[in-house]
């Protein structure tokens, strides 16, 4: 049997509850990150293994309009940069995607909420 070893369990999970509230003609993205290990425990808080670094994707369909970092668990996409990015308005195929960051692996899986 061929196997070959990609360390997927390596991989951060995709942030939950993913949220794009309009807010003074700009979203705030919100979410729940999700812990991959030792984040079951009934008897204490969970332990989170992996950075609070996290990436997020505005889309435009398949086209990417603007990336950045935040280390929390909101991001605010203003209302000048939509404006930016949409000039004629957000379209209905724009999207938010958010991923986070893990030691050793890199971007994990992303959530994608429309905007």
């Amino acid at each position: 049997v061929d196997f070959t070893w990609t360390e997927r369990s390596a991989r951060t999970w995709r942030p939950a509850h993913l949220r794009a509230a309009v807010e003074g003609g700009g979203r705030r993205l919100s979410w729940v990150p999700c812990v991959r290990m030792g984040g079951d425990r009934w008897d204490q808080e969970p332990v989170e293994v992996d950075p609070r670094r996290f990436r997020v994707r505005v889309l435009d369909g398949g086209v990417e309009k603007r990336v950045w970092e935040v280390e929390g668990l909101e991001a605010v996409y203003a209302a000048a940069q939509t404006a930016a990015d949409f000039p004629g308005g957000v379209s209905e195929g724009a999207r938010a995607a958010v991923a986070q960051w893990g030691e050793g692996y890199g971007w994990g899986a992303e959530a994608v909420t429309r905007l």
